[in-house]
């Protein structure tokens, strides 16, 4: 009996991210997307795309809790509110069996939408953070420098010691 209760159980299936004191109004007009590491995402007509212009996979889309799978070592998170806004979030994961609890809360601060989140690492201990999400144009792409190769990279700003962006949105449409 001893060991039936003292043994560890297995780790989730799924990592889970959830909506959390956040008005219903806003719920229902949210939605996050994930891309497994990009380098650049294009977004057109309220369709996220990846550079290979397939669409990315929705997690959440107007309800509170949903899940993913945990084997991932590197992803990457959109969450955009009615067309209007989005935050962008990359996890790197340091062990891809280790399932995630991210959760998030909206709250709207005059003109813009406040994020703020936590993430439960389990034994790892819990981020958490709070930033304003960014105005969604009609059409722009946003590339990840830091991920770009060596061949498509500016070196410019490592000769002037000015370091270089880690994300760039290029408006592509107004």
């Amino acid at each position: 009996m001893y060991y039936y209760f003292s043994r560890k159980q297995p780790p989730g299936k799924y990592d889970t991210i959830s909506l959390g004191k956040t008005p219903d109004s806003i719920v229902k007009k949210t939605k996050i997307f994930i891309a497994d590491n990009p380098i650049e995402i294009f977004y057109r007509d309220s369709t996220w795309q990846n550079n290979d212009s397939t669409p990315l996979r929705t997690v959440l889309d107007g309800i509170r809790t949903d899940s993913m799978d945990k084997g991932y070592s590197e992803r990457t998170i959109f969450l955009s509110y009615d067309n209007r806004q989005f935050y962008d979030m990359e996890i790197k994961k340091p062990d891809s069996l280790i399932a995630y609890d991210i959760h998030f809360e909206l709250s709207a601060r005059q003109d813009t939408l406040i994020l703020i989140g936590t993430i439960d690492q389990k034994e790892k201990g819990v981020i958490r953070f709070s930033n304003p999400m960014v105005k969604m144009y009609h059409s722009f792409v946003l590339t990840y420098n830091n991920k770009l190769p060596d061949s498509l990279r500016n070196d410019s700003s490592k000769q002037t010691g000015v370091p270089q962006a880690s994300k760039t949105i290029t408006v592509l449409e107004n």
